[in-house]
């Protein structure tokens, strides 16, 4: 694979059980036999990750960059309840989650609360402290690499909370430009996964790396095996009533209210009524 900028023609690189070794950005990564990614290397900035027995990233370890340090993670199911990072020989908390039935509703940050909004995609939209007063929102673009903007609509280059549950709710690893879709690495530089599906052509019949078929605005792969639909849910709105729009994930289901609307009354066609 390459890619090709002006004059420059960048390439990748795969090792034979077909995992991206290296990318046209120079990163490189390491993987286990079980095409597991154990290192990555990205600016100047390594991580080093460790998992359970059920794929589950358990311990990442950073070197270089502004946040290094060794960090172990506490799940329940495929969900991240807690994260300890080594500090001075001891295991501190630094951040902690607590999940409903359609996502990731709250976490502490270094002991403050804060609570996650997500948009009808799953992915985290807005954040508030625990007054409900906005101190981040985000955007993303159409592979899901994001951006962060504080309460003002300033851009920012990162989250000031640290905030990595991000597009379509997974975790975000800015050194590396990365997400972790716990089965899998997904680039959104690259709109496709480092390493093949696991389960081979039964998540995609015909591709065994992009991500959700080349469409990542209405499917998601939450668990790097096989993508999934998802369902606007229809119906009318008018003017001064609030809104809500919701998608049917594997999950179940999430809406999301919006709030009156100062607009004339459509219908989910875009024609006005």
């Amino acid at each position: 694979m390459s890619r090709t900028i002006g004059n420059t023609t960048t390439y990748a690189s795969y090792d034979y059980r077909g995992n991206m070794t290296q990318g046209m950005d120079g990163s490189t990564y390491t993987y286990d036999a079980q095409n597991r990614l154990t290192q990555a290397t990205r600016n100047g900035v390594t991580m080093s990750f460790a998992y359970d027995g059920l794929n589950r990233q358990v311990r990442r370890v950073v070197t270089g960059g502004p946040n290094p340090g060794s960090f172990y993670s506490v799940w329940d199911g495929w969900d991240l309840i807690e994260e300890y990072q080594r500090i001075n020989g001891n295991w501190t908390v630094t951040s902690a989650y607590v999940y409903g039935a359609s996502g990731l509703i709250a976490a502490t940050y270094n002991g403050q609360v804060y609570f996650h909004f997500q948009d009808a995609s799953g992915s985290t939209s807005h954040l508030t402290d625990a007054n409900g007063v906005l101190r981040e929102w985000y955007r993303y673009d159409l592979q899901g690499a994001p951006m962060f903007y504080d309460a003002n609509n300033n851009q920012l280059s990162a989250s000031a909370f640290g905030v990595r549950h991000l597009f379509t709710g997974q975790q975000w690893y800015p050194e590396l430009g990365l997400y972790d879709l716990r089965n899998r690495f997904y680039s959104p530089d690259l709109g496709r996964f480092l390493q093949p599906d696991p389960v081979g052509f039964s998540g995609d019949a015909t591709n065994l790396y992009r991500y959700c078929g080349n469409n990542a605005v209405t499917r998601s792969d939450p668990n790097g095996e096989a993508m999934q639909n998802l369902k606007a849910e229809g119906g009318d709105y008018t003017r001064g009533d609030a809104l809500d729009y919701g998608y049917w994930g594997g999950d179940g289901t999430a809406t999301i209210s919006f709030g009156p609307l100062g607009a004339p009354t459509f219908d989910w066609t875009g024609e006005e009524l």
